[in-house]
């Protein structure tokens, strides 16, 4: 995210608030510990890896990289 669109979405988030919405996924707005939390993140990984064993869907949109 760039300038002014990461410096709201770091607004928002440090409130508490949360952006996802049915707009809100892909490269600017993936999983992010920020808003889902470390669970979050390992339960999206993991119905990615039971959906998506090959990596094939959307590869590095959703899911921040592995530490």
């Amino acid at each position: 995210m760039a300038g002014t669109k990461r410096a709201a979405g770091d607004a928002i988030t440090s409130h508490g608030a949360t952006i996802s919405h049915h707009h809100a996924v892909g490269i600017d707005h993936g999983a992010d510990d920020r808003e889902v939390g470390d669970l979050g993140v390992a339960v999206l990984r993991a119905v990615k890896a039971t959906v998506d064993p090959v990596g094939i869907l959307n590869p590095g949109k959703l899911l921040p990289p592995e530490p």
